[in-house]
């Protein structure tokens, strides 16, 4: 959604969550500030990730981290020490894994929100 108004990309995204919401869909929503996309841009712009997610449905495990917004933005706040010294790649990898949708599930709802925004 280049070259759009705040109020226009407002209204995309609550288009958006309404439909995961609508759909019960787990999902993550991260806003940011940043540079425009382009070449050498100056431009202060502002970024909205939305990922739909698994759900997790009761008490959570006991893990170095959940994966949430700011995990899946690549922030890894750790609880534990002794969970933070045990942390591996593949551990991060293997727990964000874990929370992706599968395959044809994510594909399905891409095309469908898609379809939002072209009707």
């Amino acid at each position: 959604l280049f070259d759009t108004t705040v109020d226009q990309l407002t209204k995309d995204v609550i288009k958006m969550t309404e439909y995961l919401q609508s759909n019960e869909v787990a999902h993550n929503v991260f806003m940011t500030r940043g540079t425009a996309f382009g070449d050498n841009s100056k431009e202060d712009t502002i970024r909205i990730y939305v990922w739909p997610r698994a759900k997790f449905i009761g008490v959570k495990e006991e893990a170095a981290f959940n994966v949430a917004v700011v995990e899946l933005a690549g922030h890894l706040p750790i609880k534990v020490e002794k969970l933070y010294e045990d942390l591996t790649e593949e551990l991060i990898s293997d727990t964000v894994r874990e929370a992706a949708l599968p395959e044809e599930e994510y594909k399905n709802i891409k095309d469908n929100i898609l379809k939002l925004y072209l009707s």
